[in-house]
């Protein structure tokens, strides 16, 4: 709260006029409120593709569901993106699948789009290298991006290697799960069955990812895009053209304010994110631009960050209603079948 009223009481009136700012707002036109609404509607179902890939098996539905309760927590509540992940595992254990599948889901899935959040800062820095537009603050944010990104690749395929390590890590997790354990005198498995879990888990991880990394890599990146759409037909839309903030700078400041809001400050980076974006944009430009990005920006948070939260409250809450009516199934038996004797998988897996 400290940190909100510091940046909407003192900071983001430094960056621009409130007042100007809803005169910027009240001065869109039809053409704009209408791609707004498009990209808008676009974005609340983007990352739906991303879920369904990395989890086989799911539904489409289910995975809207899934997807848009998880993002209204992380967005509204403290520490919600752990929350989120949590609701996002109770629904899919209710929908059938397994702790291994979701997990690995999670974990896929997470690590496929932080791989696209710190690659999308080095791509906006060669685009602007190539347009003319290159800034030097821009710089160091690009090569943190790579650090980070080179770090955790080799780590990953350190994990992903041999049955061997994947045992050396799962052994001390188990040392520590069955610590609790005894402490609620509940069995949680030893070290050896943890090792073993490890490797399985290993071997799962490996399939998934040699089986649909393209679909991964494609379905994470349209996720990014697709709130960068958002941002840049905001800008478009309250009369910034790409002559006084070209489409390259746009991306810049999208791609290195995402890289800063990685850090769970405050919830879905509220605050952090509009101060970072504005003062991007507004960069150099005059007070009448920078108010327009400012307003930009807001209403580019309003459909990002505001609209996804009653949308993920209705979903759970749906969620909540059929999971009384229905005991818990699998969503593959009958609808989704299981494979048979033979080995052959269901089409759409």
């Amino acid at each position: 709260m400290v940190l909100l009223v510091a940046v909407f009481g003192f900071l983001f009136p430094k960056l621009a006029d409130y007042g100007d700012v809803w005169d910027s707002l009240g001065e869109l036109d039809t053409q704009g409120w209408v791609a707004l609404v498009i990209v808008a509607a676009w974005n609340l179902v983007a990352l739906v593709p991303l879920v369904v890939v990395s989890l086989p098996g799911l539904r489409v539905r289910d995975a809207f569901l899934n997807m848009s309760a998880g993002t209204a927590i992380a967005n509204s509540v403290p520490a919600g993106s752990a929350i989120g992940v949590g609701v996002n595992w109770a629904m899919f254990d209710s929908w059938g699948f397994t702790p291994a599948e979701y997990t690995l889901a999670t974990l896929v899935s997470g690590m496929w789009n932080n791989f696209v959040k710190l690659g999308l800062p080095v791509v906006a820095l060669v685009l602007l290298a190539l347009s003319g537009d290159l800034r030097g603050s821009f710089v160091p944010a690009a090569i943190v991006g790579v650090a980070v990104m080179a770090v955790t690749i080799v780590v990953f395929t350190l994990l992903l290697r041999s049955d061997r390590l994947a045992a050396a890590i799962g052994r001390p997790i188990g040392r520590v799960v069955s610590a609790i354990g005894r402490r609620l005198h509940h069995d949680l498995g030893t070290q050896e069955q943890w090792a073993e879990r490890a490797v399985h888990f290993r071997e799962q991880s490996v399939d998934l990812i040699r089986q649909r990394w393209i679909a991964l890599s494609v379905t994470a990146l349209i996720g990014h895009l697709s709130l960068f759409l958002v941002l840049l037909v905001a800008v478009r839309a309250v009369g910034i053209s790409q002559s006084q903030v070209s489409w390259t700078e746009v991306l810049a400041a999208f791609a290195f304010v995402r890289l800063i809001s990685a850090i769970p400050i405050t919830p879905g980076g509220l605050g952090v994110v509009e101060l970072g974006l504005t003062a991007a944009l507004a960069n150099g430009e005059s007070s009448t631009v920078a108010n327009q990005a400012a307003a930009a920006v807001l209403l580019y948070r309003a459909l990002t960050y505001l609209l996804p939260i009653p949308i993920g409250v209705v979903c759970y809450l749906y969620w909540r209603v059929s999971r009384l009516r229905r005991p818990a199934a699998d969503p593959r038996s009958p609808e989704h079948p299981q494979p048979d004797a033979g080995g052959s998988a269901p089409a759409h897996r």
